[in-house]
């Protein structure tokens, strides 16, 4: 285990605290998030999908 790996819980407080301080989370509240079963339209869409593999705190 890394030193720096953080948990599930603490990378969506973290990304909610990310978009909040950036001023985006009223930007990307307006657009649909990607649907994850059936057919895709063409468009814009928002994904706060956490990739696991990205929870190590490795550096890339």
């Amino acid at each position: 285990m890394s030193r720096w790996r953080i948990s599930r819980g603490q990378a969506i407080d973290l990304q909610d605290w990310a978009l909040e301080e950036s001023g985006t989370k009223e930007l990307l509240s307006k657009l649909p998030e990607l649907p994850k079963k059936g057919k895709i339209k063409p468009g814009l869409y928002v994904s706060y999908e956490i990739d696991p593999s990205e929870l190590d705190g490795g550096i890339d």
